[in-house]
């Protein structure tokens, strides 16, 4: 192989799809969105795996399509076969992912001059692309190669110029084993970093309403109770940040045309698919153990419960109208239940699971939370007027009011549960010496939620309320103000 730069404009530059031209891996996202579109055909996917590699490829591409105009790019890569498409190169496409896929993707770049894809018959991968491509241009012709994997070692070791994109380390060592890359193409992103971004750690804070029965049932002062909260925290933690992994896999589309969601790691391609299916499939088993060795079966039952409804949530019910919000106020509620199993798995706790009060309480104070999250997302879009509907959502611009008003109304009902609890006389006499210091809760809480509404209709919540509250001052105040009232209550 030459040792110098490409001068010539003579032998065509085959470029790989996958890893190469994209920043993700199709065949992975195609499978994910038959999984989430047309859960039903997961039960004959493996029949069609028995035919062999290129016929599941064009079976599962024809039930899926993908977008071309939002898959993720290699801009670099891009930019260079612009430019080498304006000096008067021949740029091929060739690729193993199925011509169903390749050709639209070809298409919408503009500049490849052919598509050498597999067609159904023989996986256009390695040795098989390689012969593929001296079919196609000519035995004895000579042409570069730009690929990033080591299935593209023969590839390189036939062309006459290697472009080497993104290589792992060694990959680029076995590479440079056998020619001289006459350019590489380096990471830009930390995968790391990445990685612990999409597993959203800031949302383990979330996890602090597993403590909610144990300071309902006034069993803060015991030491064992808190290393069981420590333990359920870890575990329900990292069975979210496996749920993220997830929901983002799931949620690629919708992500890609949001305009702050598409900067996510998997939507933006800085992490591939199959990172994030094997992060969650190690997450979630090891999770489980965890839980079932320091906290219990009937715990651990609750964690899977909450990682199978989590996961209905996102690959389901967050596209449905009404029935989203229910779920996340079901999600935050069931953290709270999850919370009363994790003490009653201690002998010496007798009677803690939370009360119908309490969970009356919480699912109306998440259901307007819930909707406090879907009304911002509405309200930017009403503002930015460049959409209608919420992508991946049930919801158009014209709901905005009606939210408003069923948002605020469930969280007053919150109010008036609470209100109707103190009221119950020698029932909460017995957890405080002084109930009717808890009405003082009331008008706070009052403050609390319909502040959170006017600043949702501002414009200054734009996402998550839950995380925007842990972030505000205001919220800590109060929730200091409300805590002091509790404490003063009980003593």
């Amino acid at each position: 192989m030459s040792d110098t730069a490409p001068t010539s404009k003579a032998q065509p530059l085959c470029v790989d799809l996958d890893g190469t031209l994209l920043a993700t891996d199709t065949l992975c996202e195609a499978l994910l969105k038959l999984l989430q579109t047309q859960p039903f055909r997961a039960l004959v996917i493996l029949f069609w795996l028995v035919r062999g590699r290129a016929a599941f490829k064009r079976r599962l591409f024809h039930h899926v399509t993908l977008d071309p105009a939002i898959l993720p790019i290699r801009a670099d890569v891009v930019a260079f076969l612009r430019q080498q498409k304006e000096d008067g190169r021949t740029l091929i496409l060739a690729t193993g992912t199925d011509a169903l896929a390749a050709r639209p993707i070809a298409e919408h770049f503009g500049f490849f001059d052919q598509v050498i894809a597999s067609e159904g018959q023989a996986n256009l991968t390695g040795r098989e692309k390689l012969r593929a491509i001296r079919q196609a241009i000519g035995e004895g012709c000579e042409f570069d190669y730009m690929g990033n994997s080591s299935a593209d070692l023969p590839l390189w070791e036939a062309s006459r110029n290697a472009y080497l994109v993104a290589p792992s380390k060694l990959v680029q060592r076995r590479a440079q084993a056998i020619c001289t890359p006459a350019k590489i193409f380096g990471r830009s992103f930390r995968p790391f970093r990445d990685l612990l971004g999409a597993m959203r750690l800031n949302q383990w804070a979330k996890n602090l309403l597993l403590i909610v029965p144990m300071a309902a049932g006034h069993e803060l002062a015991s030491f064992s109770h808190w290393l069981s909260f420590l333990c359920a925290f870890l575990a329900f933690g990292l069975g979210a940040s496996a749920i993220y992994l997830l929901n983002d896999l799931f949620d690629l589309d919708a992500d890609r045309r949001h305009p702050n969601k598409r900067q996510r790691p998997f939507a933006a391609g800085r992490l591939g698919p199959q990172t994030g299916l094997l992060a969650a499939g190690t997450l979630l088993p090891i999770t489980l153990v965890f839980s079932q060795l320091t906290l219990g079966a009937a715990f651990t039952a609750m964690l899977l419960l909450y990682v199978l409804l989590a996961n209905a949530y996102s690959v389901y019910f967050k596209r449905k109208l009404i029935l989203d919000v229910l779920f996340l106020a079901g999600l935050y509620t069931h953290r709270i239940v999850a919370g009363g199993v994790m003490l009653k798995s201690n002998a010496d706790v007798v009677d803690v699971f939370p009360t119908p009060w309490l969970l009356a309480f919480s699912m109306f104070l998440f259901l307007s939370l819930a909707f406090v999250k879907r009304y911002a997302e509405l309200l930017r879009l009403r503002d930015n007027g460049s959409e209608r509907r919420v992508s991946g959502r049930g919801y158009v611009v014209g709901d905005v009011g009606l939210i408003r008003s069923v948002g605020t109304t469930s969280g007053y009902l919150a109010v008036l549960v609470f209100a109707f609890y103190i009221s119950q006389g020698v029932h909460v006499s017995i957890h405080y010496s002084h109930p009717n210091l808890l009405w003082f809760v009331c008008p706070v809480l009052l403050y609390w939620i319909t502040r959170l509404w006017f600043l949702a209709g501002r414009g200054v919540i734009r996402e998550d309320p839950v995380l925007f509250a842990l972030t505000d001052r205001v919220s800590y105040a109060a929730g200091i103000v409300m805590l002091a009232i509790v404490i003063a209550a009980s003593v």
